[in-house]
């Protein structure tokens, strides 16, 4: 009986072994060159930093496939005769990318919903069977984004928020364009709000939309597997041997944490000799943190827990263990990589913010003689839209031709690109304001913009409504 049910166990590990290869090959597959329109406003700072991540997340895939083979053949048969390496089940819990895209279109819950509609079934697929058919995933992508914009457009406001959303995402493209190519661009994008241009629009939005999903589908699978790998540590065991006796702790690197050291028990308590037992999660989940040997005959070694997580290797039983007289004798292994550092960080951004202090010195005042006249159109087109009329709205139309004149000499004269300068000026300080780790200096331009120019307390917010009004000026009646 138990000659069966260890054929068993192997049979699904094999198949479960298949599977995985399956899934590394779907996940090799991918890319965006089915979406043109999602890369073609897309600014070059941000393709680099997109492109990066997707191939980093297609690596960390097959990485933490490949580990979870592994440890579910250890959890379930107790040894291992494969390859083994300590240091790729790490990375596989552990990897981080420092992506941040803080943007109002994939904020929104038109976004939200969207991802909801294309990936929950998926994922429920794979959560318990890791195969993801990247293909058929691509074909029905359309599909259902047409179904799912039939049932969410349900009126001309709502088709409007999402226009508005789309126009500001794709106006990022304008910052790093020479002023001169500026115009055609921005002509465009406040044209996908046309009526006749709904089809056109649409296809942006779901191009866009969709090149997300599939970055957030993969970022979430990642996330998944994490949890798997969690799972699978936290039920098996590692041997900690050592040929002198000792007490071995686990301990914060941290001098100010109050956390009490991790004593590891030593099953050879009345022998020569250490021989620790422990699980692997608490190895694995702690960051900062030591080893520390006491030596029963005196002296003290510590040990750096990455470089014991490197150490851990398969004895020749297929069992995991840990020498420690290895680590005490071996001082040098690879250090834990540092995380990728963001580009438009450290010195590239010390010098977009000198450049951005500048225009602002030069620009602040025009900009805010714009923003206030759109300001008081604003006023009007919402008093409008309630059907109300008063002297407000009757004074605006008396002079409706003459202001609309002055409007455009004032944008015209921003720039030689007019308008579409005044919108790269706008968007320059939303895109420093989506940074996570803005320096002092950083947030207090910011919040000057926002008090001086825009008079809005969220920035994005802000040019979200001067974007719709920008729109309005230039289609005005």
């Amino acid at each position: 009986m138990k000659k069966l049910l260890l054929i068993f166990i192997i049979c699904v590990l094999t198949l479960y072994s298949i599977m995985i290869c399956y899934a590394d090959l779907q996940v090799q597959a991918m890319d965006t060159s089915d979406l043109p329109l999602a890369m073609k406003y897309e600014p070059n700072e941000n393709m680099k930093q997109l492109s990066a991540y997707q191939d980093q997340l297609q690596a960390v895939l097959a990485e933490q496939l490949q580990s979870l083979n592994t440890l579910n053949y250890i959890y379930n048969l107790g040894s291992y005769q494969g390859s083994f390496s300590s240091k790729s089940i790490y990375s596989s819990m552990h990897w981080h990318y420092p992506h941040e895209e803080n943007v109002p279109l994939f904020n929104s819950d038109m976004y939200k919903g969207y991802y909801k509609v294309r990936t929950e079934k998926l994922l429920k697929q794979y959560q318990s069977s890791e195969i993801f058919d990247y293909n058929a995933f691509v074909k029905s992508g359309r599909a259902e984004f047409d179904s799912y914009i039939k049932g969410s457009l349900k009126d001309q406001s709502s088709r409007e928020k999402l226009m508005i959303l789309l126009q500001s995402k794709l106006a990022d493209k304008l910052i790093e364009l020479a002023p001169s190519s500026r115009k055609v661009v921005f002509d465009e994008i406040l044209s996908l709000r046309q009526p006749v241009n709904s089809s056109k629009g649409l296809d942006y939005a779901y191009q866009i939309l969709e090149s997300r999903v599939r970055l957030q589908l993969l970022g979430q699978m990642v996330d998944m597997n994490k949890q798997k790998l969690n799972k699978l540590v936290g039920n098996i065991n590692i041997g900690i041997i050592a040929k002198g006796k000792g007490q071995l702790l686990l301990q914060s690197n941290d001098a100010k944490s109050n956390e009490k050291a991790t004593e590891i028990m030593n099953l050879m308590q009345n022998e020569e000799g250490y021989r620790g037992l422990a699980l692997l999660q608490e190895f694995y989940s702690k960051q900062n943190y030591k080893l520390v040997f006491n030596k029963a005959e005196g002296g003290l070694f510590e040990i750096d827990l990455y470089k014991a997580v490197e150490a851990i290797t398969l004895d020749e039983k297929g069992y995991l263990h840990l020498d420690l007289d290895y680590l005490m004798a071996v001082q040098q292994s690879a250090e834990v990589k540092a995380p990728a550092v963001r580009p438009g960080s450290a010195s590239v951004r010390e010098n977009q913010f000198k450049v951005l202090e500048q225009l602002y010195s030069s620009k602040s005042k025009a900009a805010q003689e714009i923003i206030k006249e759109l300001n008081r159109y604003g006023i009007y087109m919402e008093l409008k839209n309630k059907k109300i009329s008063n002297n407000y709205t009757r004074s605006f139309e008396v002079k409706q031709k003459q202001w609309k004149k002055d409007m455009d000499s004032k944008l015209n004269a921003f720039g030689s690109s007019g308008e579409a300068d005044f919108m790269a000026y706008l968007k320059q300080f939303e895109q420093l304001d989506r940074y996570g780790d803005k320096q002092q200096k950083e947030n207090a331009l910011i919040a000057r913009f926002r008090n001086s120019d825009i008079q809005f307390k969220d920035t994005s917010q802000g040019i979200l409504w001067l974007t719709d009004l920008l729109f309005r000026v230039r289609y005005m009646q």
